[in-house]
C-alpha cells in the first residue's frame, strides 16, 4: 500500500472508535482495541482457511470420500498415510 492508502485505512478503522473530543489516553485505548479487533479478524480468517478449505493432495476417490466424513484433523492424518502409501513399491513375485 502507498503511504496515503495506509493512512486512509487507519483513519477508516479509527472512525468507529473516536471523535474530535477524544483525549489522548482514550485515543490510545481505542487504538489498541481497534488493533485487537483487526488481529482477531485476521486470526479467524486463518482459522477458517485452515479448517474449512479442503486441499486435496491426490485424485484418489478414497481421499474425497474421507473429506466428506472425517474431521479436519482426521482427514490430514489420512492424507499423510495415503501419501506415504504411494512410496511403496509393488513387485510381482513368481513362485
Amino acid at each position: 500500500m502507498t503511504t496515503t492508502q495506509c493512512g486512509e485505512s487507519i483513519n477508516n478503522m479509527m472512525k468507529g472508535y473516536l471523535d474530535a473530543s477524544t483525549s489522548l489516553v482514550r485515543f490510545i485505548a481505542a487504538f489498541q482495541s481497534a488493533l485487537d479487533a483487526q488481529n482477531e479478524k485476521t486470526e479467524f480468517r486463518v482459522y477458517q482457511q485452515n479448517n474449512f478449505n479442503i486441499l486435496y493432495k491426490t485424485t484418489s476417490p478414497f481421499e474425497r470420500q474421507s473429506a466428506s466424513i472425517l474431521t479436519t484433523f482426521s482427514l490430514k492424518k489420512t492424507q499423510e498415510q495415503l501419501m506415504q502409501s504411494f512410496m511403496y513399491k509393488c513387485e510381482e513375485i513368481l513362485g
